[in-house]
Order: C-alpha cells, then structure tokens, then sequence
C-alpha cells in the first residue's frame, strides 16, 4: 500500500516510516524539515521511501501526492502546550487550517485519511470522571484548540476520515524529544539527579511512541473502520505525575525533586479507551518499559540530550 505520511520526520512520523518499511508499505514522506536536515540521516536507504521538503499549508504541492497515494497519514503539526501568542496564527494555519484542506482533498480524490489529534481536547475533568469520545471539548491550549477546530472541519468535510485522540507521547524516538514530561523528568533524573515538578498531582494518560505506530498501523488495515473518533491510549496509564515518579525512582534510584508551586498544569483527565480496544487493538508498552528504553539511550549516546535539537520550544 502507498502511504503519505505528513510529518514524516518528526517524533511520531519517524517512527511510523521506519514500521510502515518494515511491513511493505511504500511510503511517500512530506515534512517541511523544521527541525534540520540532519533527521534524513534517520533513514537508511530504501527504495520503498521517498521524502519530500514541504510546508503543509502548500494545497498545489499537496494535492497530486493525496491523489497518488493510498492512505494520507496527516500528523504535521505544531506541537506545543505553552500558549505561545507569537506562533497561534501559524497553529491556527498549520494544525487547523491545512489539516481541513488535507480532508477536502482526502474527500475529492476518495482517500482515506488517518488523523493525529490529541486527549488534550478534553482540557480540565472532575478527577472522578473519565472521558470517552462523545466528552464535550474544553481546550486549554492553542494546541488542542485547534486540534479541535480541526476534528469539527475536517467532519464536516464528509471525508472518510479516522480521528485519533492519542494520550500524551513517550519513548525513543529517531527525531527524539526530551520536553514531553516522561522524557524529560527521566533525563533530569538520570543526567543531573534533579528534577522539577509543577502539579504532582494531575492526571494524564500516555502511550508509547511504538504503540501509536503500531494503532496507525492497526488502522490502516482495518479497510471496515472509514470514519470515525478514538481515543488512543491505554486505560492502565492513566497516572499522575508523583506515580512516575515512583517509576522512574526504581530503576535511577533517588533524586532530588523540586517542586515548583506557582506554575500550574493546562492539562486533567483521564480517558477511557474502550472504544478502540473493543476493534482488537491494545497498547503493549508500560510506561516502565519507554523509562528503561531511554535510559539504555542516554547511557549509550554522545549526544547532549540538553541540545535544542530535542526540543520543539526554541
């Protein structure tokens, strides 16, 4: 099968184009590189990849590979939960705008399309509810903002369209990010026996770098499920921050936590994931399994993992 994959070389893309090889697919990349050139060394040579340096908000250059592809896979985005006011007219393009023209082109040439949203549209819940896909949105952030304003265009664009609400990402990664919480506190641990918490206490829900490759993959297969919303995720990785912290204490040992008391978190839910695990799929990574994965790679690199190259807020 024919893949276009937006956002190919990023944390998610990277590692859905190296699976997607490995079980015959061909894919076409389409990422605008933002992150450097140097991520296309990610990619060892195949014949079955094709990469494209491209801006998603660029229709002209979009629509023949929508049209000579088989799945459009769109996860470009600008991924970010800090608010920066500097940068929401290009979310707003970029996640929202680009991703309904993306639909609308899905729709003319009857493709269907798998799209990357977030659980972060849900914004705050009562800590005694859980949220399914019918839970009425409440974005906190630009980001899941327009992730939502994006699921509304893109229904109403009538495509046959797959929504993924995917739990907060972790793991190892090609294009590897250490500003997501699990990442990050795990770094701190490990490099500078340090870490520095806001909000121990809220609750979130996570997923494996892996199984969101592997739930895409799912999907892709599944010529039955055309249209409609998931929740992606795994209901035994609903936890709060204090718990993995617990995690990741036993396998680096003590640290130091520094609780920061005046920064607070946009984000409280837990999810229910029912919905998708009933159509056959389940996460298979523990939370303890991404801590140990990134512990063997920081062990073993020579790269400075404090490097912007790893950060998506420069």
């Amino acid at each position: 099968m024919k893949l276009l994959i937006t956002g190919n070389c990023g944390y998610v893309g990277s590692v859905l184009t190296k699976k997607a090889l490995e079980e015959g697919h061909k894919v076409i990349g389409y990422d605008s590189l933002i992150h450097g050139e140097h991520i296309l060394n990610n990619f060892e040579q195949n014949p079955n990849l094709r990469i494209i340096k491209g801006d998603i908000r660029e229709k002209e250059k979009l629509s023949p590979l929508i049209k000579q592809s088989d799945i459009v896979i769109h996860l470009a985005a600008i991924a970010r939960v800090d608010n920066p006011l500097h940068l929401e007219k290009e979310m707003e393009e970029v996640n929202r705008d680009a991703s309904i023209e993306i639909a609308k082109l899905c729709k003319l040439y009857n493709k269907k399309m798998i799209f990357a949203s977030t659980c972060s549209v849900y914004g705050l819940i009562n800590e005694q509810e859980q949220a399914d896909e019918k839970s009425s949105h409440a974005p906190t952030t630009i980001y899941a903002r327009t992730k939502s304003e994006a699921e509304k265009g893109i229904i109403e664009s009538k495509a046959d369209a797959v929504i993924c609400r995917f739990a907060t990402a972790y793991g190892p990664s090609p294009r590897m990010r250490y500003d997501l919480f699990i990442n990050e506190i795990t770094r701190d641990a490990f490099m500078r026996k340090k870490i520095e918490l806001f909000d121990p206490n809220v609750w979130r829900c996570y997923i494996h770098t892996e199984d969101m490759a592997k739930a895409i993959l799912f999907l892709i297969k599944r010529e039955d499920i055309k249209k409609g919303i998931f929740n992606i995720g795994s209901t035994e990785q609903n936890t709060n921050k204090q718990q993995i912290v617990e995690l990741i204490k036993k396998q680096v040992g003590d640290f130091q936590t520094k609780v920061l008391r005046d920064k607070r978190d946009p984000r409280n839910y837990k999810i229910l994931f029912g919905k998708i695990e009933s159509e056959g799929f389940k996460a298979e990574k523990s939370i303890s399994d991404g801590i140990k994965e990134m512990l063997s790679l920081l062990s073993q690199s020579s790269e400075d993992p404090y490097n912007e190259r790893f950060t998506n807020y420069k």
